[in-house]
C-alpha cells in the first residue's frame, strides 16, 4: 500500500443508493492492468502471485522469454522476482519459448491437448507450430527453485500478511493483518469472502480454505476467524504462539477529524505488486462514523491505498509509540499500479470501541479442550474452532462424521450444518477413542488410547473433506500410566486451551499430568503434578471434568444416583497451602438418574459447560448455564430439543 485512503464505513448496509462506494482493498491476485496489456499486447495475463510479471525483453538476460504470431510485437518477456513464482495467462500461437535460471513448468495447450513442458534453462524449446504440433496456447507459468529476493527489515515486525488459498488461483486473497495478542491477529472481514460486499458471507470459525498467517517472515496456519458484522473487521487466531514480538494496543478512544494516523499495509504501490515490507504514509481523518472514518493522504504525491492494505492498521502516535485506531477497508486506489482511478480516498473501519470484543474474542475459553461424551456414539467437541461444540458420531466401522453447531435445533432448519465423514478412524472400539484439544489451536483433535496404554494424536487440519489438510498424524504423545481406557479423561487442567492427561484411579482419586506438548517435544512433555483430588466417588461413571464457571480451568462435577449434580470448583487441585477446590454443592437437580445419558459442554460458546441430556430417544436436549441452582431460580435457561440426533 502506499499510503491509504478510505471512503465510509463498511458494513452491508453502509452507503445507500446515492453514495458512491470505494473498492474492496483486498488482494484478489488478478494481474494489475490487464485490460491495457491486452490492449496494446494482445496478451491476457490473467493472475498470479505477483512474483512473475511482464518485462521488458531489452531489461536483461535472465528473463522467460518467448514468442507469439498474436502478441505486439511479438516476443514477450517475464520476470521472476523471487525463487518461485505463479502466473495464470493466455497467450494463443507460441511458437518458441526459453526459460531462465528458475526451474519453470509451462502449461500449454495444443488443439484441446493440455500438457506440462519443463523449460530449458537460458535455451529455446520449440512449442506448438514451431515442432510441428499445432497452433499453441501458453496458459500457466510455475517457477521454483530459483534464487531468492533480497530480505528486507520489517520496521513493524507485528504487522504482516493474511492469506487465503494458494495466491493466484482461483478464490485466493490477501490482506494485511496486525498481531494484537500472541496468537490472533486483527484484519479484514472482507478478506474471508469471495462477496466483500456482504460480510454475512463471512463464516466465522475453522477458515473454508487453508489460510496463512505471516508475522516477520514466519507462516503461521490460521484456525480461528470471528468476524463482525457491523463493520470489516475480524480476528484470525494462528497455531502458534508469537511470544518474541510485542503486540500493538488497540485504541480505546476514537479519531477525530483532522488527526493524522498513520496507515501501513502491505498492498500494491504506484509501481509494483507485491512488497516486502510494509508502506507507512500519513493520512489526514475526515468524517468519522458510528463504525468507521474517512482518510485521505496528507501529501497525496507520496500515499495511496490499493489492493492487499484490507486490513492493514491505521496507527495513532502514543506515548513514543503506537495504538490502533482502525483497519483498512475500501479505497478508491488512484495511483495504484495498473488503476486509473484518480480518486485516493480510503474507508477505516473503527476499533477503539471493539476493545471488549477484541479481548473477549482473546481470552475466550471454549470447552474444546475437555473430551465429551465419554465411550459413547455420540461426542461433543468444536470441530471448526469456532468456540462450540459441534455433534460427531463415531459409527461402527470407526469412521466418523460431524455436524457443524450452528445454533441446534432451536434455530430452525439450518441449527446443524452436515459436513459428512471426517475421518476414517483407526479402531472400531469406541472406548479407546477420545475428541479432544491436543495442540491448543481451538479445533478437536483425534486421541486413540491404545491397548498398552500408550496415546496416539491425530491433529485436525480441517478433517477429511475438499480443500482441507486431513488429520495430521504426530504419532505416540504419551507412554499412559493405565491400560484401562475407562480411567482416562482429558481435560484442561490448568487453562492453557490444551487437554491434560487425567487418570481417575480405583479409589477415586484424579492423578493429572499437564500437557507441555506431550512425548514428541521432548522429557519434559508431560509435567506430572500428582493427585489433584481424592474424588468424591468411586464409579467413574458418574465423573464428568468439564468448565462449570467460565475460567478456562476443568472443574469436577459428579452425577449423583438421584439425577442431580454437584460441583466443584478447580483452583488448582490438592496442593500445599492452596485452596484446591471450591465446593457448590448441588448445581442442578438433573432430569435423569441414568449418568450415561448426561453431558456437560459449552454448547452456546461462553466459555461455561451447559447441561445436555438424551432422554432416551436419541435426540439432545439443552439447559444453558447461567450460574446453575445456587444462582436461583434462573441457574438454567431451557434450550429445549438442540438436536435431533444421528
Amino acid at each position: 500500500m502506499a499510503a491509504p485512503v478510505l471512503a465510509a464505513t463498511f458494513s452491508s448496509s453502509s452507503a445507500t443508493a446515492a453514495e458512491p462506494v470505494a473498492p474492496s482493498g483486498v488482494e484478489d491476485f488478478s494481474y494489475p492492468g490487464a485490460a491495457k496489456i491486452l490492449a496494446d499486447r494482445g496478451i491476457t495475463l490473467k493472475s498470479g502471485d505477483g512474483r512473475i510479471v511482464l518485462a521488458d525483453c531489452a531489461s536483461g538476460t535472465d528473463l522467460i522469454q518467448l514468442y507469439s504470431r498474436v502478441a505486439n510485437p511479438s516476443e514477450v518477456c517475464f520476470q521472476v522476482t523471487d525463487r518461485t513464482g505463479y502466473l495464470a495467462l493466455e497467450i494463443p500461437q507460441v511458437y518458441n519459448i526459453k526459460g531462465d535460471d528458475h526451474t519453470v513448468k509451462a502449461t500449454l495447450n495444443t488443439a484441446g491437448n493440455v500438457t506440462s513442458l519443463d523449460l530449458a534453462k537460458d535455451a529455446w524449446t520449440p512449442v506448438g507450430e514451431g515442432s510441428s504440433q499445432g497452433t499453441t496456447t501458453l496458459l500457466e507459468l510455475n517457477a521454483t527453485d530459483g534464487p531468492g529476493a533480497s530480505s528486507a527489515t520489517n520496521p513493524t515486525p507485528a504487522v504482516g500478511t493474511v492469506t487465503v488459498g494458494q495466491p493466484g488461483q482461483p478464490g485466493s486473497r490477501s490482506c494485511t493483518a496486525t498481531l494484537v495478542s500472541p496468537q490472533w491477529v486483527l484484519t479484514a472481514a472482507s478478506c474471508f469472502t469471495d462477496k466483500p460486499d456482504d460480510l454475512s458471507t463471512v463464516q466465522s470459525g475453522m477458515p473454508q480454505t487453508p489460510t496463512i498467517v505471516t508475522i516477520a517472515g514466519r507462516r503461521l496456519d490460521v484456525s480461528t476467524i470471528v468476524p463482525r458484522t457491523d463493520r470489516d473487521v475480524a480476528m484470525v487466531r494462528v497455531v502458534q504462539t508469537v511470544s518474541d514480538i510485542t503486540p500493538i494496543a488497540v485504541a480505546t478512544t476514537a479519531p477525530t477529524a483532522g488527526e493524522d494516523l498513520q496507515v501501513l499495509g502491505f498492498g500494491r504501490t504506484r509501481t509494483g505488486w507485491l512488497s516486502a515490507q510494509p508502506h507507512n504514509a500519513t493520512f489526514t481523518t475526515g468524517t468519522v462514523t458510528a463504525a468507521g472514518l474517512d482518510v485521505t493522504p496528507k501529501t497525496p504525491a507520496d500515499a495511496t491505498v490499493c489492493k492487499g492494505d484490507a486490513g492493514g492498521p491505521a496507527l495513532r502516535a502514543k506515548n513514543g509509540g503506537f495504538e490502533l485506531a482502525a483497519v483498512t477497508s475500501r479505497a478508491w486506489q488512484g495511483g495504484c499500479l495498473g488503476e486509473t482511478e484518480t480518486r485516493q480516498g480510503a474507508t477505516e473501519a473503527r476499533v477503539d470501541d471493539l476493545a471488549k470484543w477484541i479481548a473477549d474474542t482473546r481470552d475466550h475459553r471454549s470447552a474444546t479442550p475437555n473430551e465429551v461424551g465419554g465411550n459413547g456414539r455420540v461426542r461433543f467437541a468444536d470441530f471448526d474452532g469456532d468456540g462450540k461444540p459441534d455433534y460427531w458420531v463415531i459409527n461402527d466401522d470407526g469412521s466418523v462424521n460431524v455436524w457443524l453447531n450452528r445454533g441446534g435445533d432451536g434455530t430452525g432448519p439450518n441449527g446443524w450444518l452436515p459436513i459428512g465423514k471426517v475421518a476414517n478412524g483407526v479402531t472400531n472400539d469406541r472406548s479407546r477413542v477420545r475428541i479432544a484439544d491436543f495442540d491448543g489451536d481451538g479445533k478437536a483433535d483425534y486421541w486413540v488410547v491404545n491397548p498398552d496404554g500408550s496415546v496416539n494424536v491425530w491433529l485436525n487440519r480441517g478433517g477429511d473433506k475438499p480443500g482441507a489438510n486431513g488429520w495430521q498424524l504426530i504419532g505416540k504423545v504419551a507412554v499412559g500410566t493405565t491400560t484401562n481406557p475407562d480411567a482416562v479423561r482429558l481435560a484442561d487442567f490448568d487453562g492453557d486451551g490444551k487437554a491434560d492427561y487425567c487418570v481417575i484411579n480405583d479409589d477415586g482419586s484424579v492423578s493429572v499430568w499437564l500437557n507441555h506438548g506431550g512425548d514428541i517435544s521432548g522429557v519434559a512433555g508431560w509435567q506430572s503434578i500428582g493427585k489433584v483430588t481424592t474424588g468424591a466417588t468411586t464409579d467413574r461413571s458418574r465423573v464428568r471434568l468439564a468448565d462449570f464457571d467460565g475460567d478456562g480451568k476443568a472443574d469436577y462435577w459428579v452425577v449423583n444416583q438421584d439425577g442431580s449434580v454437584n460441583v466443584w470448583l478447580n483452583h488448582g487441585g490438592d496442593k500445599p497451602g492452596v485452596a484446591g477446590w471450591q465446593l457448590l454443592g448441588r448445581v442442578a437437580t438433573g432430569l435423569t438418574t441414568n449418568q450415561s445419558l448426561v453431558y456437560f459442554t459449552d454448547f452456546d460458546g461462553d466459555g461455561k459447560a451447559d447441561y445436555l441430556w438424551n432422554p432416551g430417544d436419541g435426540s439432545i436436549h439443552g439447559y444453558a448455564n447461567k450460574g446453575g441452582d445456587p444462582s436461583g431460580p434462573n441457574g438454567w435457561a431451557d434450550l429445549g430439543r438442540v438436536a435431533s440426533g444421528a
